[in-house]
């Protein structure tokens, strides 16, 4: 099935509340997608199993932003850096707007801290024992304190990829002492839980200030999404 890239509407809110009328059963959530070219899914990334996303309310919030990608990533969770760097890359923006019906085996729940390492557990059973011993702790280690800990950025490992030791994927998880620091860095590795990431189920700028509610839900094939409508940022 071709995907077809349309025009963003002149205004974001107005599309969600026609499309939200004419779906009664299901609710409108939106993300925002990078790839070289026309996307296939939630996010490229190899391995990654479940996405952020934001609802209605945030979708209609792009209306103040005038469809301006950087923009858009920066209130949705992303710092300047990772911006530049993914732009360096060849990647494009694209903003993703589909429906899903509540009673849905992946509809979106508020991402708090404890609905995503439900989600980890999905996919890294293995590790669910720990995420549920962590929990309490991942909730009060601040970012700040994890890299003053390590001593390094996370994001410059994780620019490097796993050929760097201090990346921690999976098996350095495993035979690591498996601290909550450790798991924290395996959840920004491979989960994706950045510097930004609060847990109390909103982003937020570099500079702390909160912007739109999000959730979590798995990383699926955009084929697999009810009422899709895909758009091109500039």
């Amino acid at each position: 099935m071709s995907l077809t890239i349309e025009e963003l509407p002149e205004s974001i809110a107005l599309f969600c509340s026609n499309l939200q009328a004419a779906n009664t059963t299901q609710s409108v959530f939106g993300r925002i997608v990078r790839s070289p070219d026309t996307p296939t899914k939630l996010a490229i990334d190899e391995g990654r199993k479940f996405v952020m996303v934001m609802d209605e309310s945030g979708l209609k919030r792009m209306d103040e932003l005038d469809g301006d990608a950087d923009t858009m990533l920066v209130a949705v969770g992303h710092t300047a850096n990772y911006i530049a760097a993914q732009r360096k890359k060849g990647m494009q923006f694209y903003l993703a707007i589909f429906t899903c019906e509540e009673q849905s085996a992946c509809y979106p729940a508020p991402a708090h801290w404890a609905n995503v390492l439900l989600e980890c557990q999905k996919d890294y059973p293995q590790l669910a024992r720990d995420m549920d011993s962590a929990l309490a702790d991942l909730k009060k280690l601040t970012f700040a304190q994890l890299e003053k800990e390590c001593g390094f950025s996370l994001a410059d490992v994780h620019s490097l990829g796993k050929e760097d030791h201090r990346y921690i994927d999976l098996e350095r998880y495993l035979a690591s002492d498996r601290s909550t620091a450790m798991l924290r860095r395996f959840l920004y590795h491979c989960c994706r839980l950045t510097e930004l990431y609060s847990g109390d189920g909103w982003t937020y700028t570099v500079d702390g200030q909160a912007c739109l509610t999000e959730f979590v839900m798995p990383n699926l094939e955009l084929t697999q999404l009810s009422d899709l409508h895909l758009y091109h940022l500039q």
